[in-house]
């Protein structure tokens, strides 16, 4: 099982979105999966009703009580997930909708981890979706080869956006204050990351995918 972690605060028509095509989309390996949500809050606001409307879905949800942050949440996500001792863990923002299934890139995502000792993590982001051309930690422009049919491999910076990442790394890297010190931590380990040239995860504030549901 891949545990897969959500970090969710006051935004439940963008979870709504969210888990529903997520749901949809990956419906044939919902069973290889592990669904983790933290959300910051308290039960019985509007967010815990879209928890509710979903609970078959999840392994565990965690209720924060407050709002700790994107970075500290994070890290209370992932040590949850740790705790199932996986070898990797998938993380999604709850402003990501699926767009296309992990199910053909799954198999070839866990190998190149499980082999490539020089790759910390693989971005599931959209190749559509515009992102920054450099790394934020060295400045030096993004550069990627291709590895496999479907991964490419570069010097990108580490990212809270999807991602699938070794649990190994994730230890080294948490607990954080702020995802520019995750950036650090993962530069400072000499690994590179992969991206996956697929449309798996496309941010909400990008072009709407067909998964979009008003």
């Amino acid at each position: 099982m891949i545990p897969v972690t959500v970090l969710t605060y006051r935004r439940p028509a963008y979870l709504e979105r969210v888990l529903k095509s997520f749901f949809e989309v990956n419906r044939e390996i919902l069973e290889c999966l592990s669904m983790i949500v933290l959300v910051q809050g308290s039960k019985g606001e509007e967010t815990d009703h879209i928890i509710n409307k979903h609970k078959e879905h999840f392994y565990h949800v965690i209720y924060s009580g407050s709002n700790i942050g994107v970075a500290a949440g994070y890290s209370r996500v992932m040590m949850e997930a740790l705790e199932l001792k996986p070898s990797y863990i998938i993380h999604l923002e709850d402003d990501f909708l699926s767009n296309e299934s992990l199910s053909p890139y799954l198999s070839e995502l866990v190998e190149l981890l499980k082999k490539a000792d020089n790759v910390g993590c693989i971005r599931l982001r959209s190749v559509k979706n515009k992102v920054l051309s450099y790394n934020m930690v060295s400045g030096k422009g993004t550069k990627y080869r291709r590895v496999t049919r479907n991964i490419v491999v570069g010097n990108a910076h580490f990212t809270f956006n999807p991602t699938i990442t070794k649990s190994e790394v994730i230890e080294k890297i948490i607990s954080v204050t702020s995802e520019e010190r995750a950036m650090e931590k993962y530069h400072q380990l000499g690994l590179e990351t992969g991206q996956l040239l697929a449309e798996c995860f496309t941010h909400i504030g990008n072009v709407r995918c067909k998964n979009w549901r008003k």
